[in-house]
């Protein structure tokens, strides 16, 4: 707004008026022509000279993101605080499962319940397109970045802190507790590249149905739908062979 004033203040009538029509025709600001802004072409594109590159263009995003993470921390400390508690919890309750058929039991579905939570907890990807959409438009169409230093910097900032540090809790807590296989160290990387992996997905496909959706109320009913489709067709509740011919490629997905 400061700017606009100034602006205002300090051009000609002429540049005035002209802006007033910009305004009215709904066109962007970048929508100068040459004479009238010496960094645009003619067809309202940045010379090239006056473009970043993408590293840069992703640096100062990722600060930005940086700043707004440590403004609002409230979310990242409510999702590590509830995955340490969670797998405490269900440490605490398949303590030492063994190795019979109760125990398999057991042991299948606490890694059933580890999947579930993780993808219910990825729900909250949902609206990350939506909160900046109206900002994004308006920076995007500016040439301010690129759409690809965007998005790589949200990736970036929801999934390393929101997909990738929690279900490392359940590899320190869950993984010894329930002694799923103690006696292998590999065996306790495979499982967290598992959960890593599988909350990373979750988390994609939430992104990708907040941003098809046309609105978070819908996009929450299709996440949690898509949830519960996957989880009826993926095998943990029944057999792969004892599903039916035309659903049998739901459990691949």
């Amino acid at each position: 707004a400061d700017f606009v004033l100034d602006l205002v203040i300090k051009s000609p009538d002429e540049v005035v008026m002209s802006l007033v029509e910009d305004y009215k025709e709904k066109r962007p600001f970048y929508w100068k022509r040459s004479v009238d802004m010496p960094g645009l072409q003619g067809d309202g594109t940045l010379r090239r000279k006056y473009q970043s590159p993408f590293s840069v263009q992703l640096k100062t995003l990722s600060i930005r993101f940086l700043r707004n993470m440590y403004r609002h921390p409230f979310l990242v400390f409510l999702n590590l605080v509830c995955t340490l508690v969670f797998s405490i919890m269900i440490g605490v309750s398949y303590w030492k499962v063994g190795t019979d058929t109760a125990g398999i039991q057991n042991r299948m579905g606490c890694l059933f319940f580890l999947l579930i939570y993780l993808a219910l907890m990825s729900l909250s990807s949902i609206p990350i397109w939506r909160d900046e959409h109206v900002l994004f438009l308006r920076e995007r169409a500016s040439q301010v970045y690129g759409t690809s230093a965007y998005y790589a910097a949200v990736l970036l900032f929801d999934i390393l802190p929101m997909r990738v540090f929690p279900p490392c809790f359940f590899g320190f807590f869950t993984y010894w507790m329930v002694g799923l296989h103690k006696d292998c160290t590999f065996c306790l990387s495979y499982f967290l590249i598992v959960l890593v992996l599988a909350n990373v997905a979750s988390a994609l496909i939430s992104m990708a149905i907040g941003a098809a959706a046309p609105s978070n109320r819908v996009a929450n009913y299709v996440g949690s739908l898509t949830i519960l489709v996957l989880s009826l067709f993926g095998s943990f509740l029944m057999n792969k062979g004892n599903l039916p011919a035309a659903c049998q490629w739901i459990s691949n997905v």
